[in-house]
C-alpha cells in the first residue's frame, strides 16, 4: 500500500515538474519571438551624403535600408541587439546617416558668396517611412525617423550637417514580426530652404 502511495506521489511530482518546464517553454516562445531582424542598414566607414539645394528648390531623397551591402548590420528594435541572433556583432538598434547640405546659387553668374551672409532656414521633413511594400500602416508605424529642428544655412556657405536617425519599435505580435522580418525600409525625406 505504501509503495503505491509513494509511486503516486512520485508521479504527481514528475507531472508537476513536467508542467512547470512546459509552461516556461511556452512563455519563452511567446515572449522571445524577436530573434531575427528587419532591415539591413549599410555600415560604411563614411556615413555622410552630400546634398546641394538650389535657389528656391526643395530636394527630396529616398533612403533604402536593406541594400545588400556586404559590410552591413541588421536593424533591430531598440534595446534588442543582444537578444537578436548575432548580438552586437551583427545588429544595431539605430541607424544614423549624416547629410551634409549646402545651399548654392544657380546660374553661371557668381553674384553672391558666403561673405554676403545671405541666410535662410533649412528644414528637413519626413515624407514617408515604409516597411516592405508599404501596404500595412501598422507595420509602417514601427519605423521611427528622428530629424533635427530647422537650422540656419548661408547661401554659398559651409555645409550644414543634418543627422537622420532611424529606429524600430518592437512588433506587437509574432504575425507582425513575420510580416516585417527582413523587409526593406524605405524613407523619403525633403530638404527645404526658405528665407
Amino acid at each position: 500500500m505504501k509503495t503505491q502511495k509513494n509511486e503516486r506521489k512520485r508521479r504527481q511530482g514528475l507531472v508537476l515538474a513536467l508542467l512547470f518546464v512546459l509552461s516556461i517553454g511556452v512563455m519563452g516562445v511567446g515572449y522571445g519571438y524577436w530573434i531575427g531582424s528587419i532591415a539591413d542598414p549599410s555600415e560604411k566607414t563614411d556615413n555622410t551624403t552630400d546634398v546641394t539645394v538650389g535657389q528656391g528648390k526643395d530636394i527630396t531623397t529616398t533612403i533604402v535600408l536593406n541594400d545588400g551591402d556586404v559590410e552591413s548590420k541588421k536593424l533591430v528594435p531598440v534595446g534588442l541587439v543582444e537578444k537578436s541572433v548575432g548580438g552586437a556583432q551583427d545588429n544595431v538598434d539605430s541607424w544614423v546617416r549624416t547629410f551634409q547640405v549646402q545651399w548654392k546659387e544657380e546660374g553661371a553668374d557668381d553674384v553672391v558668396d558666403s561673405t554676403d551672409n545671405v541666410q535662410a532656414n533649412l528644414t528637413v521633413t519626413k515624407i514617408s517611412a515604409i516597411i516592405g511594400d508599404g501596404s500595412n500602416d501598422e507595420d509602417n508605424g514601427l519605423v521611427q525617423v528622428s530629424l533635427p529642428a530647422a537650422s540656419n544655412i548661408i547661401l554659398d556657405g559651409d555645409k550644414v550637417d543634418v543627422p537622420v536617425t532611424v529606429t524600430l519599435t518592437e512588433p506587437t505580435t509574432k504575425e507582425q514580426y513575420d510580416r516585417v522580418n527582413n523587409q526593406p525600409i524605405k524613407i523619403e525625406i525633403k530638404f527645404s530652404v526658405a528665407q
